[in-house]
């Protein structure tokens, strides 16, 4: 699974000047490297840390990672580095983090806060957002959550075709605003032929990625899911004006 979480900056400094503040600087334990992007409005940012051997190598819940990582530690080795990616779309004024919302996720926004002189808003959206997404930009709805609905904390349903369930529309007519997460097969280009589940979280301002197994996915392809939530929003807030 591949998660994105998704920020919008208060104002987007240029390009040159982006570079210049953030190019090997360090902030606390954070690293942080520019790199050459495909898009000339994009900048990646590649950002280093390092984690504590034993709970990096518990990722991998096997016997032998607990073995290398006890081999490692008596060989003096107590942290490992980890890399994590970001982009800045200048286009758009929008800041990506390759990571789900953490403790990690939240001291690189501060950082680049810091470096760049700039707010960064995590990016919200409501049931009537989402079910924009789920009417306008997705082919199928596989998954949906609902908060506060019927006594619960929070209800989760999952199927195919859920747009047509009938406890899933019953929900949205019972309490519309309690929509917080779906997962969708959304309408894009997608790079290779190859479709699969996105997950919008409306709460955490996330976009998960799921094919049924941990792998990278097309810069492309993230680039427009980015773009139909920060559309979404956008149309959103005109439509409220």
């Amino acid at each position: 699974m591949v998660t994105v979480s998704l920020f919008k900056m208060s104002s987007v400094p240029k390009k040159l000047d982006i570079i210049y503040m953030i190019d090997g600087e360090k902030v606390g334990d954070c690293n942080f490297r520019v790199r050459r992007s495909e898009e000339d409005n994009e900048i990646q940012i590649e950002v280093f840390y390092e984690e504590d051997l034993e709970k990096g190598m518990k990722r991998f819940f096997s016997t032998e990672a607990r073995e290398i990582a006890q081999y490692l530690k008596q060989k003096g080795k107590e942290t490992i580095q980890r890399q994590i990616t970001c982009f800045i779309n200048r286009e758009i004024g929008t800041f990506e983090i390759y990571r789900g919302p953490d403790h990690v996720t939240a001291k690189i926004r501060e950082a680049m806060q810091r470096l760049m002189k700039v707010r960064l808003e995590q990016v919200n959206l409501d049931s009537q957002q989402l079910l924009m997404i789920v009417n306008q930009r997705s082919e199928e709805v596989k998954q949906a959550m609902f908060k506060y609905i019927h006594g619960m904390w929070y209800q989760i349903l999952r199927g195919n075709k859920l747009e047509k369930n009938q406890k899933y529309l019953e929900y949205l007519s019972a309490k519309p605003e309690s929509l917080r997460m779906i997962s969708v097969i959304p309408k894009i280009n997608w790079c290779n032929g190859s479709k699969y589940t996105v997950s919008f979280n409306g709460d955490t301002g996330t976009i998960k990625m799921w094919d049924g197994q941990y792998r990278e996915k097309p810069r492309n392809e993230i680039r427009q899911l980015v773009k139909l939530v920060m559309n979404t929003s956008y149309k959103r807030i005109i439509d409220m004006i």
